[in-house]
């Protein structure tokens, strides 16, 4: 279990145990708080009465907040979470530095392969750590896209250490819980094959600094698993 935010911080800020990392370039950071889950249905029924979520809003704004957690990828290969969307981002676009924003993303932090050291990551990756957690030497992002397909992969404009993964796509899901499901495993291998296959951190971003737009989004019960399916969503 890596967090199900069902215990509220007294002092209203980001859930016990995480860290928030906030990016020189934004002018605001994204806001997260948990909040009861009623108040993320807008009204209708509630299936987990009682629960809280993390609910995280960017105003043209960007920041994330990550954990530490260590995980043998072949142990637990897959990574099971649920989300929510108030709606896409129009015109975003993950691929180019101008766009790259997405209304939400889950990502982990991962240990490639001994030698991995790309040309662009040299500058980034000496960043000073976060609260004593250091930047991660590479990252894998499952993304809500507002364009490309189901499991579509392609490397961020931010850096080519961090690797994308479309989960969820398009607004068809919008304002509606939703499951999801990644054999992390399986990417990890695509992505950094003769790695060591260890997690070491995850992160949840909700970004709109990039398009300069609102977005609002939900997250809850992220999980590590043993062995299951590939990657799968399932609405609520």
């Amino acid at each position: 279990m890596v967090d199900r935010f069902d215990e509220p911080p007294s002092d209203g800020g980001i859930p016990p145990g995480w860290y928030e990392y906030r990016f020189p370039e934004a002018k605001n950071p994204t806001k997260y708080t948990i909040i009861p889950f009623e108040l993320s249905v807008d009204g209708e029924s509630a299936p987990w009465p009682g629960d809280h979520v993390l609910r995280a809003e960017a105003d043209c704004g960007s920041s994330l907040i990550g954990k530490k957690v260590a995980v043998d990828l072949h142990e637990y290969p897959v990574l099971a979470w649920r989300w929510k969307i108030d709606g896409i981002i129009p015109g975003a676009d993950g691929r180019t530095r101008k766009g790259n924003d997405f209304p939400a993303r889950v990502y982990v932090a991962v240990e490639p392969k001994e030698g991995f050291n790309p040309l662009r990551s040299l500058t980034r990756g000496v960043k000073e750590s976060v609260a004593g957690v250091p930047v991660p030497k590479a990252t894998i992002n499952f993304v809500w896209s507002n364009k490309y397909a189901l499991g579509e992969t392609f490397i961020s404009p931010s850096s080519d250490k961090n690797k994308v993964v479309v989960v969820e796509s398009g607004e068809a899901h919008a304002g509606k819980w939703v499951e999801a499901r990644v054999n992390v495993l399986k990417y990890y291998k695509q992505f950094f094959p003769g790695g060591p296959a260890q997690v070491d951190g995850i992160a949840v971003m909700s970004d709109s600094d990039n398009t300069g737009s609102h977005v609002v989004a939900y997250y809850d019960d992220i999980i590590f698993c043993h062995a299951g399916s590939d990657s799968q969503t399932s609405s609520e």
